[in-house]
């Protein structure tokens, strides 16, 4: 004998078909309802498992300076003191060092007998100016008490006199900046 065969109403069947859209609603819902449920952060939520990780961590000690711009001063007679027009020359400057440093300033080759040549930088927050330092072949500070400091764009002034002395021609001077312990 065989078995007996239950008839199955079509699909199309409307029935049917509302029952299956029901079921698909309230699946939607309660669905929604967990979602909801788990933004709010009930007290019925679950743990998720934790790690915690010990590492070492350094930060390096580091201390950079750099000038930008290139600045000309033209002395139109003897004894005036010319200035270098604002925002011809900038610095950067970052120390994270613990013991405070200050920047000198040096020229490679002596100036000729009757020239002088000054420059000024204006201090980040926490350092302290020189003023305007005459530059020579010997350094000399311009900046100290720089400690924890990151200054971008500062101003750079310069300066410079000469007597009758000096011969009228073009002058290349290259200054070098150095950051030093105190």
């Amino acid at each position: 004998m065989s078995p007996a065969r239950v008839r199955r109403p079509p699909r199309h069947w409307p029935c049917t078909a509302a029952a299956r859209h029901g079921r698909r609603l309230l699946r939607r819902s309660l669905l929604g309802l967990v979602l909801w449920a788990g933004l709010l952060g009930g007290t019925a939520q679950a743990q998720s498992p934790t790690a915690a990780r010990t590492f070492a961590l350094q930060v390096a000690e580091t201390s950079a300076v750099t000038l930008t711009g290139t600045p000309t001063l033209t002395l139109p007679a003897p004894g005036r003191t010319v200035q270098a027009p604002e925002g011809t020359a900038s610095y950067t400057l970052t120390t994270n060092t613990e013991a405070p440093q200050e920047l000198r300033a040096s020229l490679e080759e002596p100036l000729p007998p009757g020239l002088t040549v000054e420059v000024a930088f204006e201090a980040p927050p926490g350092a302290s100016p020189d003023g305007w330092t005459a530059l020579s072949t010997t350094p000399a500070p311009v900046l100290h008490d720089l400690q924890s400091v990151q200054a971008n764009e500062r101003p750079v002034r310069y300066r410079a006199t000469a007597t009758a002395d000096v011969a009228p021609r073009d002058y290349a001077l290259t200054v070098t900046y150095t950051l030093t312990s105190n």
